[in-house]
């Protein structure tokens, strides 16, 4: 811009000297003072296109420089546009960067949370183990107590326990894993249990018995209640129906099932059939002044060991049996208590 001012100023100067000589006038003694003026004129006027040269160099220069200018400037501002558009990327890449380590952390917590529950249920796993293992202990001593009253079950008894204590020391040393290893002990330990109740259930006692009244035909009537002596014995296993007496006694504490029928054959009497329980009566059979009647009816009874249960006929009523078996009793152990 400076430059450019100059160059005007030069150029004003240029003419301005030209109009000067043009307009001097020719004085008739004095052309040597003119040739002497002339001579300064030509003088500044070179030096003047010297000058102008200089200037127009400096100018034709300083274009060049301010296209180069331009040109670096031009690359700057691509550069910078770049740099801009990397620096908007970069701040995407960030913030995505950031959503996804926000994202990472609330998954970590969640991590932290099911390992937090995890450990919790091992805990009260770990809990249930060992009042499983004092189970099997106490249930070990009541087997070691079984062993010495039955001999056929010994062997069988002993491997059952070498079972468990196995299984107790793998619970024991398994007891901070998790998953698969878990599962296994607790496999493990059903089958003992199931050994363990099954080894139980053979231990079990067994009773049941089966009898008819009597091959005689009919009974009574007679003045007084009477017991009823069943004869006939088609099964007593654990030998707890006494044939003589007519009384079932229970062996073992337990549940039992019993079930009678009974047969009417005269149209002039009556017949009826009372099921005791000890001293208690627990139910009663009676058919009246048909000419056949044939009756059947159960009953579920808790007993303790040495109760008894039988049959009476009440006075005045009479019972039929004969070869046919129309009279039976029959019972057997649900379950002991």
């Amino acid at each position: 811009m400076k430059s450019s001012a100059l160059l005007v100023l030069l150029l004003f100067l240029f003419e301005r000297s030209e109009q000067e000589v043009d307009q001097k006038p020719q004085r008739s003694g004095g052309f040597q003072e003119n040739e002497k003026e002339e001579q300064q004129s030509k003088d500044i006027f070179s030096y003047l296109l010297s000058e102008l040269k200089e200037l127009r160099d400096m100018v034709i220069e300083q274009r060049l420089g301010m296209q180069i200018l331009r040109g670096e400037l031009t690359e700057h501002d691509v550069l910078l546009k770049s740099t801009q558009e990397e620096l908007k990327s970069t701040q995407e890449d960030l913030k995505s960067t950031q959503e996804e380590l926000k994202s990472t952390q609330e998954d970590l917590k969640s991590t932290q949370e099911d390992l937090k529950s995890t450990q919790e249920e091992l805990k009260s796993t770990q809990e249930e183990l060992k009042s499983t293992q004092e189970e099997l202990k106490s249930t070990q001593e009541e087997l070691k107590s079984t062993q010495e009253e039955l001999k056929s079950t010994q062997e069988e008894l002993k491997s059952t326990q070498e079972e468990l204590k196995s299984t107790q020391e793998e619970l024991k040393s398994t007891q901070q894993q998790h998953g698969s290893e878990l599962e296994v002990l607790r496999s493990q330990l059903s089958e003992a249990e199931s050994r363990v109740s099954t080894m139980e259930a053979k231990l079990e006692p067994k009773v049941a018995f089966s009898v008819g009244l009597t091959d005689r035909g009919a009974m009574g009537p007679f003045n007084v209640e009477t017991t009823l002596i069943y004869e006939k014995v088609f099964y007593n296993m654990g030998q707890g129906y006494n044939s003589v007496t007519g009384v079932f006694t229970a062996p073992v504490k337990g549940v039992y099932y019993f079930t009678f029928n009974a047969f009417k054959y005269n149209i002039n009497t009556s017949t009826a059939i009372w099921m005791y329980h000890n001293q208690e009566r627990l139910l009663l059979n009676r058919g009246i002044y048909s000419h056949q009647a044939n009756y059947s009816n159960a009953r579920i009874i808790q007993m303790e060991e040495g109760d008894v249960l039988y049959m009476r006929l009440p006075a005045n009523y009479m019972i039929h049996d004969d070869p046919d078996n129309l009279r039976s009793l029959s019972g057997f152990l649900l379950f002991t208590l």
